[in-house]
């Protein structure tokens, strides 16, 4: 009996272990996320190639939703002539993480690294098929 009831301590101990660490975790992890930020508004600046070194324009117009995290939008690049708007969802985490759809079709993730104090979005994207090229941008928050 003795022998029985230390098997089950032990065994309660061994599930107790796990379920303490998960909520450890995700403690810890909420904890490291920084406060909501409100994106709302235009965000425009450059746009560099990486392979080329060219420079284009690109804006960002976001739209707050009901949830303080998540964002909504178009993106609209201009380059060499030519013009893309894309509308995309977001979602502020560690970065700002953006699903654009271009033409149509889902596109690469965006990971935007957000700088409070420069006030600044910045990031790469890729573009194009055969020939891919990486895009660099740094973004500013537009006056109102």
């Amino acid at each position: 009996m003795k022998r029985t009831l230390a098997r089950m301590r032990l065994h309660e101990r061994s599930l107790l272990l796990p379920l303490v660490v998960c909520a450890a975790v995700v403690t810890f992890a909420g904890a490291t996320l920084p406060p909501p930020y409100d994106f709302a508004g235009t965000w425009s600046g450059t746009v560099t190639s990486q392979k080329t070194g060219e420079t284009g324009t690109l804006t960002a117009d976001f739209t707050a939703t009901a949830k303080p995290r998540k964002f909504t939008g178009n993106t609209t690049l201009a380059a060499e002539g030519q013009t893309l708007t894309c509308p995309f969802v977001a979602k502020y985490r560690k970065n700002l993480i953006l699903h654009p759809h271009c033409a149509g079709r889902a596109a690469s993730a965006v990971i935007v690294h957000f700088d409070p104090l420069a006030q600044t979005l910045t990031g790469s994207f890729p573009i194009g098929h055969h020939h891919p090229d990486v895009l660099s941008f740094l973004l500013t928050r537009a006056p109102a």
